[in-house]
């Protein structure tokens, strides 16, 4: 079992009780707007979201939401092309006291020059589904194929599917859900890094398999429908020295793929991840690349700490951050079955890592949950109040 705790991926989040921000709840056709305040969940920040959709290369409409709003998702900007030469920008932003005004957010340069990928084209407005041979030229940043659904109900009954170019901030978003004025309304972002992947119905047979090199082998296993296969290589690293190297393939998200970050912890040590990903039966992906070391600090200081015995840790020892590493980061990791335990660490993340979200394993009787917390800045951690993010831990050897 001590293997097990080494190539652990665990995820966990520390749940504050305690305080909420209340927060402004209004939307309107221009960029900007009044409402009632409401107590928003705990881990939530008070948030903005300002669209501009753009059709014939007139400006069809604008539109400016307040709301709570997950941490993660502030400071996002993305645009998406669709058919008809329709095209959408997006931004976020966000505050951290209560009744504040986030400021306007920003949005995305117009990219004219084509970045090479080719999607599928289409729009349904009265199903989840669209498919078509019907393709779109990709440009600028938006190098992700698109199908994003949505869905109302209550006094109105809508399903709207449209395909296109996206970046990938706004694949990142996944799935959104709110209520208003009687209406409930999901949307969903699934994306792919090309044409192919989307097939309705359609499951891929990827490769299952862990080792404590670059590479492995083992059995295939059918995905759920919308996963690709996917790599993470991780490699762990403690005073200078590389203490250890994982890499796993498996089913994996579509918006998990392509990334790679960091994080340094307690005892100078650090951990680099990156994943990959293809998308036929039983593909292996490339060798995902990590991030590089940088020694230059970026102003932030974070928390440091580590506890092998709970999921909390709180301390007035700090570090300086450096690099890309621009989010604090508490990350807990729970333990159940043959082996039962808990840890809490500290220290610096980029955000990348935060974006990850949460996950849990099970193996050989072994349930294992980690969750990462992201805030960015020093504070906001305060036992009683958390932000979700998730991360990626291969370091468990060093506690045990």
């Amino acid at each position: 079992m001590t293997s097990l705790l080494q190539f652990l991926c665990v995820l966990s989040v520390l749940v504050a009780s305690g305080y909420s921000l209340s927060c402004t709840q209004c939307f309107s056709s221009s960029d900007s707007c009044t409402g009632t305040s409401e107590t928003c969940p705990s881990g939530s920040v008070c948030g903005a979201v300002y669209t501009v959709t753009w059709a014939q290369g007139f400006l069809a409409s604008k539109t400016y939401v307040m709301s709570c709003t997950p941490q993660d998702h502030c400071d996002m900007r993305g645009s998406m092309s669709l058919p008809h030469n329709m095209r959408v920008k997006m931004g976020t932003s966000c505050c951290e006291t209560d009744g504040c005004t986030p400021t306007l957010p920003s949005l995305p340069r117009d990219g004219s020059g084509s970045n090479g990928l080719t999607c599928p084209s289409c729009m349904s407005f009265n199903s989840n589904w669209c498919d078509t041979s019907d393709t779109m030229q990709c440009t600028g940043e938006e190098n992700m194929c698109l199908l994003q659904t949505t869905k109302i109900l209550g006094r109105k009954k809508v399903a709207i599917a449209m395909r296109g170019c996206v970046t990938k901030s706004i694949c990142d978003l996944g799935s959104q859900s709110y209520g208003i004025q009687g209406l409930s309304t999901e949307i969903k972002f699934t994306c792919t890094s090309g044409s192919t992947g989307l097939q309705k119905g359609y499951s891929l047979s990827c490769t299952q398999c862990i080792s404590s090199s670059d590479s492995c082998t083992g059995t295939r296993e059918t995905c759920p429908s919308g996963s690709v296969c996917g790599a993470v290589y991780t490699e762990s690293w403690a005073l200078g020295t590389l203490v250890s190297k994982t890499y796993v393939m498996s089913c994996t998200l579509q918006n998990k793929c392509n990334m790679r970050g960091s994080m340094s912890l307690p005892y100078n040590a650090r951990v680099k991840m990156g994943t990959s990903c293809c998308e036929t039966d039983g593909c292996t992906p490339t060798l995902p690349s990590l991030p590089r070391d940088s020694s230059v600090s970026n102003g932030l200081t974070c928390r440091s700490c580590m506890s092998a015995t709970s999921t909390w840790c709180y301390t007035s020892d700090t570090m300086q951050c450096t690099g890309e590493e621009n989010m604090c980061l508490l990350q807990t990791t729970k333990l159940s079955g043959s082996i039962e335990g808990a840890t809490a660490m500290r220290g610096c993340a980029t955000k990348s890592i935060c974006d990850l979200g949460s996950q849990s394993s099970s193996s050989q009787g072994q349930s294992s949950e980690v969750k990462f917390t992201c805030t960015s800045g020093s504070t906001g951690l305060q036992k009683g109040f958390y932000l979700p993010a998730v991360i990626c831990i291969f370091f468990l050897k060093l506690l045990i």
